[in-house]
């Protein structure tokens, strides 16, 4: 498995959020319907390394959550972007959902996310080759088009993923986390 350095982190904390580098879902793993939102990190947050900084601002928008995305690299123009978020609980593990509606085809992004305190939040994105393998073998409905580029399709319904993420639990996502960001 390949290590993120810090600065590369954040690159890869944006594409998979903001640019789309990981798994697509064409569903969300939960119902949109069901309650959609962790409390716990609405806020603002922040991660900085010294070459780029990541805010997060996540609010309530009705029964889910909307995230203002600002990526900073040196004096570079700020990248910006607005997601919708949608959050879960399986296996004693939380995860969320994100979507750029504007894209030309919106595609949800799944990642895992762990609250270390109130203050501090651990990232870790799905495990790309998890999911490519189960497309593969048929256990989910998607193609593989991207599969090169680290980004599989996946196809299956609401329920079917669900009841995937609770049957394969924290393997489906990344060991090694992704980035670590603290409230502001």
């Amino acid at each position: 498995m390949t290590v993120a350095t810090p600065h590369r982190r954040i690159a890869l904390l944006v594409t998979a959020l903001l640019l789309g580098g990981c798994t697509r879902f064409e569903h969300p793993v939960i119902s949109e319907s069901a309650p959609a939102l962790d409390e716990a990190v609405i806020g603002h947050w922040r991660g900085d390394n010294g070459e780029y900084r990541v805010d997060l601002d996540i609010t309530r928008d009705g029964a889910e959550g909307k995230v203002m995305l600002r990526l900073v690299e040196g004096r570079k123009e700020p990248e910006t972007g607005e997601l919708r978020l949608i959050t879960g609980r399986t296996d004693g593990r939380t995860f969320g959902q994100v979507v750029k509606d504007d894209d030309l085809v919106p595609y949800w992004r799944v990642f895992r996310y762990q609250l270390d305190t109130p203050d501090h939040v651990t990232l870790y994105i799905d495990n790309g080759k998890f999911w490519t393998e189960a497309i593969k073998n048929g256990e989910l409905a998607g193609n593989m088009e991207r599969a090169r580029q680290g980004s599989a399709h996946v196809s299956a319904s609401t329920a079917e993923v669900s009841a995937f993420v609770q049957k394969y639990g924290a393997v489906i996502f990344d060991e090694e986390p992704l980035f670590e960001l603290t409230r502001e």
